[in-house]
C-alpha cells in the first residue's frame, strides 16, 4: 500500500546565483520529507521539467536535500517519485533571471 503523498519542505527554495559562467543563471534548493513523520527521505529522484520536457534532476542526500544548479530564468515543474510513495508534483516554480 503506498503512504501518503510525501512533501517537499518549505515547497524548494528558489535562489538566483550569479558568477562569471553563470549570469542569470538561478538554483533550486528542497529537501523531501515523509509527511506523516516528518523524517527526511535520502535517494528519491527529483526532475525538473519545463513545457513538458526533462531539462534536469537531482537526487537527494541522505538528509533529503536536494540541489539543482545552473537553471535558466522561468517556469519550472518540479516532479518527485519514490518507490513507495504517490508521485508529487509541484507547478510553476519561478526561477527568476
Amino acid at each position: 500500500m503506498l503512504k501518503r503523498l510525501f512533501a517537499i519542505a518549505v515547497a524548494s527554495f528558489v535562489f538566483v546565483t550569479i558568477g562569471f559562467s553563470q549570469v542569470g543563471q538561478g538554483s533550486l534548493k528542497g529537501k523531501v520529507v515523509d509527511t506523516e513523520t516528518g523524517d527526511p527521505l535520502p535517494f528519491v529522484n527529483v526532475v525538473i521539467e519545463q513545457g513538458g520536457n526533462q531539462v534536469t534532476g537531482a537526487t537527494t542526500d541522505f538528509d533529503g536535500k536536494y540541489v539543482v544548479k545552473s537553471l535558466p530564468p522561468g517556469k519550472y515543474d518540479i516532479k518527485v517519485k519514490f518507490i513507495g510513495y504517490k508521485p508529487m508534483i509541484i507547478q510553476n516554480v519561478l526561477v527568476p533571471g
